[in-house]
């Protein structure tokens, strides 16, 4: 179907062509009767001829219009010259007939000299002479380019008329160009189009293995096979659009697997950071190892305070100190190490109390601790080691009283009243009331 629709086509194309050919034999018999074996040759003569007969023309108009012009200025200055004279001639018979006395100066013209009108008249005679050259030489022009027009038409057999016509129909020409080249290349193209169409029966025919159009199959068996063959691709695209979904998941999944295991090692690194620090730090380990920083100056100040109780007794530690242990130096015994846990009750009490007012010591300053209450360990002394507390609270008193500090004591021992001057009783009152009393020396308050 495509083989005869295309030949119809060429058919018509072809007498299209026969048709724009008798059209341009028409145009070009006069011209050239072998015109159609030298198409190119032909028009490029029609195109010279054409602008040769429009250059020569120009220039003929050029030349008439010049030689109207230099016939007209002629004419001018002819009459110019026939005015001046004119005007001489009848202007001197009037002024010798005319009496002096009834003239007036103003109404007589004066006479030009002799000299001015001479010169006026040889300016214009070179001016005209000039012009009649210019005149001339136009002519002269003209004629050569009349010749060389005639002569052309001689060598060519044209005439103007022939060339009028030819120069109208050189729009025509054009269009039939363009006309016959469009055709060319359509009847190309439909030529084209055949080939491809035959070598794709041959390809399809070898493809078969058949020698000609009879051995093809049957139209609707190829037809059911191809319905079959497209369900199986139209099943095998959607499987490939699925598998293709499932690939691009899987993409996406192991990018954001790979985001998660960026977050983890960056989690790993920030765990095994903080890992290393609690290793170090975690738990109890960050205090005791800020306490063992601070136990030694606290066991220092602690010294201090207790060598104004007793000269026998010094606080240390361990070099290492992770325990945060406190040993006991015994002057009194060659400086040997004890614990704190093998000694009288009393002598722990002072002990105390110097690490206590030591560590009143290292407060903040702007926080001032100078009041310090003792509320464990009296009531459960013996006389021998109250005695012995009493000693230290007495020459604490005396420390209290460099240090602007105050010791207070809470107690219920009838034993502390004798030897405390200054105390503050609470005396009940029944129904949950109470009084408090501070008595000094013999003055209640």
């Amino acid at each position: 179907e495509n083989i005869a629709r295309l030949t119809q086509e060429h058919q018509q194309l072809l007498g299209d062509g026969m048709k724009l050919k008798a059209e341009i034999d028409s145009l070009l018999a006069a011209y050239d009767a072998d015109w159609l074996k030298h198409t190119e040759t032909t028009r490029q003569q029609l195109k010279a001829d054409a602008q040769d007969y429009q250059h020569h023309q120009q220039l003929l108009n050029s030349q008439q219009s010049m030689y109207s012009s230099m016939k007209a200025l002629t004419d001018h200055l002819s009459q110019i010259q026939e005015t001046i004279r004119l005007s001489y001639q009848s202007s001197l018979p009037e002024i010798m007939m005319n009496s002096p006395e009834n003239i007036s100066r103003s109404t007589v013209p004066s006479p030009r000299s002799p000299e001015s009108v001479t010169d006026e008249w040889t300016s214009l005679l070179g001016q005209v002479k000039a012009l009649t050259g210019k005149i001339h030489d136009s002519r002269a022009t003209v004629s050569a380019a009349t010749e060389q027009l005639q002569q052309y038409y001689r060598s060519t057999g044209k005439t103007e008329q022939t060339l009028m016509a030819l120069s109208a129909q050189e729009g025509a020409v054009s269009i039939a160009r363009q006309f016959v080249t469009a055709t060319d290349s359509q009847l190309k193209s439909r030529t084209d189009a055949i080939s491809d169409a035959q070598r794709q029966i041959d390809s399809a025919l070898k493809a078969l293995s058949l020698d000609d159009c009879s051995q093809l199959p049957d139209p609707q068996q190829s037809l059911a096979e191809k319905s079959a063959i497209g369900t199986q691709r139209d099943e095998l695209l959607s499987r490939m659009a699925q598998t293709e979904s499932w690939l691009k998941m899987h993409q996406d999944n192991i990018q954001k697997l790979r985001e998660i295991e960026g977050r983890l090692a960056e989690a790993k690194q920030r765990f095994a950071r903080w890992d290393k620090l609690y290793r170090v730090f975690g738990g109890t380990r960050f205090r005791t190892l800020v306490q063992t920083y601070i136990l030694r100056p606290l066991l220092n100040n602690a010294n201090i305070y207790l060598r104004q109780i007793t000269d026998r007794y010094s606080l240390t530690c361990s070099k290492d100190n992770e325990q945060l242990s406190i040993l006991v130096l015994d002057s009194y015994n060659k400086n040997q190490v004890r614990s704190v846990t093998v000694l009288s009750g009393g002598e722990r009490f002072m002990i105390s109390l110097a690490l206590s007012l030591a560590l009143s010591s290292l407060n903040r300053p702007d926080m001032n601790v100078n009041i310090l209450f003792i509320d464990e360990g009296i009531g459960t002394l013996d006389e021998k080691s109250l005695d012995s507390v009493m000693s230290t609270l007495e020459k604490l008193q005396e420390i209290a009283g460099q240090t602007s500090r105050r010791v207070g004591i809470i107690s219920h021992r009838e034993e502390l009243d004798e030897r405390i001057p200054v105390k503050i009783q609470v005396v009940k009152k029944g129904e949950g009331r109470s009084l408090v009393e501070v008595k000094n020396s013999f003055t209640t308050f």
